[in-house]
């Protein structure tokens, strides 16, 4: 029976959010089904605020056996649900300009309203993990909103009514998403087009500051 053994943080990622929790992505799960001889690797993202496994590898290491057809046989949700909740980061309750990733500090240019500076620390114990997969279970369960355009066009009024505070955090209180999913759907506003007037449902970002630009 594979187990993930160690996740690792990929380059060019950011953080997510399931429930209290912050998950980076893209994500790399590692676990061993025969010690030594064959390896597993998962490819994780987070798309719309769930967790998805996107790439499955399988490896022979070494001079270790080859592949076999019964390696095939994982429970890939128990596996992805494993992966998550190693790969989980927890706030620590200090605050501050700068938050820590993978790959060193780093300043808070994309969001920092909305994470607000926390410093993160990987979940401690067993009962911080256990939390983790419950959270990861909830959000897998939830059925996924289908963006219209009638949604997208409430998106860019919410977020319009609320330019001058925190307009993505508005946009993620008035329909109860995470806010990677918040700020996914403000990208999308800005990208497709509303059929009604021609033009994208929110203008394009303004650098370094809330708004959008004009047409």
């Amino acid at each position: 029976m594979v187990e993930i053994e160690r996740v690792e943080m990929v380059r060019d990622g950011d953080w997510h959010e399931i429930g209290d929790r912050l998950v980076w992505s893209p994500l790399l799960a590692i676990g061993e089904l025969a010690p030594g001889e064959v390896e597993l690797r998962l490819g994780v993202v987070m798309r719309d605020g769930v967790p998805e496994v996107r790439e499955v590898t399988f490896r022979s290491v070494g001079t270790g056996r080859p592949v076999r057809a019964l390696d095939l046989r994982i429970k890939l949700d128990d596996l992805l649900e494993d992966a998550v909740k190693l790969g989980a980061f927890v706030r620590s309750g200090e605050t501050g300009g700068w938050r820590d990733t993978p790959f060193g500090r780093r300043e808070l240019a994309a969001h920092p309203e909305l994470y607000g500076g926390p410093w993160l620390r990987p979940t401690a114990n067993d009962q911080e993990r256990l939390a983790t997969k419950e959270a990861v279970t909830k959000v897998r369960k939830r059925p996924r909103r289908k963006v219209t355009d009638e949604l997208l066009r409430e998106v860019a009024e919410v977020y319009r009514a609320n330019v001058d505070d925190r307009p993505a955090q508005a946009v993620r209180e008035r329909f109860g998403m995470p806010t990677s999913t918040a700020a996914l759907y403000v990208q999308r506003a800005r990208q497709r087009t509303d059929p009604k007037t021609g033009a994208p449902f929110l203008g394009a970002a303004i650098k370094g500051k809330a708004g959008e630009q004009s047409p």
